[in-house]
């Protein structure tokens, strides 16, 4: 996401938003982008992952119209997805999240580890 009232022809680091939290970017929290523009950070990725995998915690079936953040799909019924405690409406389905720590971990920027340490 990007802050309101940010200027489209000379974006900073503070204009682009984690959906998730609606912390900025920075070299500390660097972000992955989904559809049209949403952004997960990757304190949002590992809090997703640690719930999601590591926990097996993912809200399933009860949410079968809820819609991914990131890939813009209704996943929810056939996928565990996390939803961010901070913003009732952000969701990442397993799908996407996976893909996060995927392209975080290949990545050699950014040094990022899966919690865990747990494979795909």
């Amino acid at each position: 996401m990007h802050r309101k009232g940010s200027d489209p022809e000379n974006m900073q680091p503070e204009d682009f938003l984690c959906d998730f939290c609606h912390n900025h970017w920075s070299e500390a929290r660097p972000m992955i982008e989904g559809h049209q523009g949403s952004l997960i950070c990757r304190q949002c990725i590992n809090a997703a992952f640690t719930a999601v995998v590591l926990a097996e915690a993912g809200i399933d079936s009860a949410f079968a119209n809820t819609t991914c953040n990131v890939c813009l799909e209704q996943r929810g019924g056939t996928d565990p997805y996390w939803q961010s405690p901070l913003i009732d409406t952000a969701c990442i389905c397993q799908r996407c999240l996976m893909q996060a720590v995927e392209t975080l971990e290949e990545d050699p920027e950014y040094n990022f580890v899966r919690p865990g340490g747990k494979p795909a």
